[in-house]
């Protein structure tokens, strides 16, 4: 059960880190956010300041940042106070940027989520967590009992390392897991932009690659989560299935 719960906080706070730090850097560069989501619905808060509306959820998983563009500008302007209006008058639109700062603006979450762990567990051992989880993660998805075994590692880790050591390296097996190449996860977004910045500047994944990517996250994540309350409830029993 402490892995289990270590594991929700860990997702919590990788989320929360994510989203406030592209929310931030966003306002920062004044780009016009049509919404930043904390969470997912039913939501628990509704706020609208300088143009944008800020919601969190109830169900503490994920986040996400929606940006106004050219098609849905003038449609939701037309809807909009004039506060909202006046407030997006001398907004940047994220598509006028180049890809690579579109990128670094994507990429913000997940810097300062390494950044946070490098301090904490030192830049090489934050280095090499990160690239283990890549393996560990796409591994355990086909082998149960490697998941299993991952689990155990947590639970020795926690009997011999202060929580927040532990906390780190899980929050950057989750940086991993986000920075799959696939949707709707960043790694997705982040491929998108690198294919842009050399030269096919309007390019867009096909609707076949969006919606098989989010059949593998959906599935990925599905699996991970069977596993760990498996995990949980019959430790001492293989997980098969």
């Amino acid at each position: 059960m402490k892995v289990l719960l270590l594991v929700l906080v860990a997702n919590i706070l990788a989320s929360a880190i994510d989203t406030v730090a592209i929310a931030s850097v966003s306002l920062y560069l004044n780009l016009a956010v049509f919404k930043v989501s904390l969470f997912i619905r039913p939501k628990l808060l509704r706020l609208e300041k300088w143009g944008t509306t800020f919601e969190i959820g109830s169900i503490p998983i994920g986040g996400g940042i929606q940006f106004y563009n050219r098609e849905n500008l003038p449609q939701i302007s037309q809807r909009a106070s004039r506060e909202r209006d006046l407030a997006l008058g001398s907004k940047i639109l994220l598509e006028w940027l180049h890809p690579l700062e579109r990128l670094l603006v994507t990429l913000s979450g997940a810097i300062v989520i390494f950044t946070i762990c490098s301090l904490i567990l030192t830049p090489q051992v934050a280095i090499t967590a990160l690239l283990s989880g890549f393996e560990q993660i796409i591994h355990s998805s086909f082998d149960s009992e490697y998941g299993r075994a991952l689990f155990l590692r947590v639970e020795s880790l926690l009997d011999s390392q202060p929580i927040w050591v532990v906390m780190s390296i899980l929050l950057t097996k989750f940086l991993s897991l986000n920075l799959l190449p696939i949707l709707p996860f960043h790694g997705g977004a982040i491929l998108k932009e690198i294919i842009r910045s050399l030269g096919r500047r309007n390019f867009e994944f096909s609707p076949f690659f969006v919606q098989l990517s989010c059949y593998l996250a959906i599935i990925l994540i599905l699996r991970w989560v069977v596993m760990l309350i498996a995990f949980c409830i019959l430790p001492e029993l293989p997980i098969v299935f």
